[in-house]
């Protein structure tokens, strides 16, 4: 019972002590250019890394984020909220959709379709984000057709543009895990069995398989959230866009840190898919044994 109690608090020390160390690690190094070799300095990273955990126990970053939110600070945050949230739905839709389309398609037509859903997740999310401009650019040049805005100048706060970049890979990328897991789970006997009971191929992805893998796709999930926390704070940089990822550089490491907390809700509600997909995977383990 105390185990269970103090697990949460623990592993919120672990990470804000482990975040900490990171951002002041560059302290500890030196190079000392007249002799050409890196060298460690153990007393400035201990002060440093003692004066962020100092602000952070003093709070001294609530302060710096309240002044951010007395003026453009709420309208950024909500602003790449607004993008994380409908960028999520967008993936879940759009993944398992996608996915199930594939599956249902004749093997003939399903084979390129599942190579090139395999290429196309390799592909680095700055590649995706050129070849976006490039198309648009090059059809507003040639057509006069301005298909969207990409960048935040002038004010601008574009939403289509960076949702589509922001949810293209990740909904690439889970595409392809949820078509390895119709893979695997058509390896079982039960599909086997359906089908020589002559139930039809849409019957059997559908009220079958697709139950089956459903825990698979609660945890999978988990990965897909953080590909897309990462994918808005590439787009926010690169499209010089007034998101709150953005505006967390200016603040202190406490105030950078508590910033990134409020990104929480996120990845709280991945860590609840995996367990309530780790939950369903052990309770079909036990009815099935």
């Amino acid at each position: 019972m105390l185990k269970k109690i103090l697990y949460l608090p623990v592993r919120l020390i672990l990470i804000i002590a482990g975040f900490l160390f990171v951002v002041k690690l560059p302290s500890l190094l030196a190079f000392n250019s007249k002799q050409g070799r890196t060298e460690l300095h153990f007393a400035d990273f201990t002060e440093a890394y003692s004066a962020a955990v100092k602000s952070f126990i003093d709070m001294d970053g609530i302060a710096e984020l309240k002044l951010y939110f007395a003026g453009e600070g709420l309208k950024s945050y909500l602003y790449t909220m607004d993008i994380l949230s409908i960028s999520i739905l967008v993936v879940a839709i759009v993944g398992i959709v996608g996915a199930v389309a594939i599956m249902l398609l004749p093997p003939k037509l399903r084979k390129p379709l599942v190579g090139l859903v395999n290429f196309t997740a390799t592909a680095p999310e700055l590649l995706v984000i050129f070849l976006l401009q490039f198309l648009v650019i090059y059809i507003y040049r040639t057509y006069h057709i301005k298909l969207f805005s990409l960048y935040g100048f002038f004010g601008a706060s574009p939403k289509f543009a960076p949702i589509f970049i922001a949810s293209f890979l990740p909904a690439v990328f889970y595409i392809q895990l949820i078509v390895r897991e119709f893979f695997t789970e058509e390896q079982q006997e039960y599909v086997l069995f359906a089908r020589a009971k002559g139930l039809t191929h849409k019957m059997i992805y559908l009220k079958h398989i697709l139950r089956n893998i459903t825990p698979f796709c609660f945890i999978h999930f988990r990965i897909v959230i953080w590909f897309l926390l990462t994918n808005i704070y590439v787009m926010e940089y690169l499209f010089s866009l007034k998101g709150f990822m953005l505006g967390l550089f200016q603040f202190s490491d406490a105030g950078y840190l508590i910033g990134l907390l409020m990104f929480a809700v996120p990845i709280l509600l991945a860590n609840g898919l995996g367990k309530v997909g780790t939950f369903l995977l052990n309770r079909k383990e036990k009815i099935t044994i």
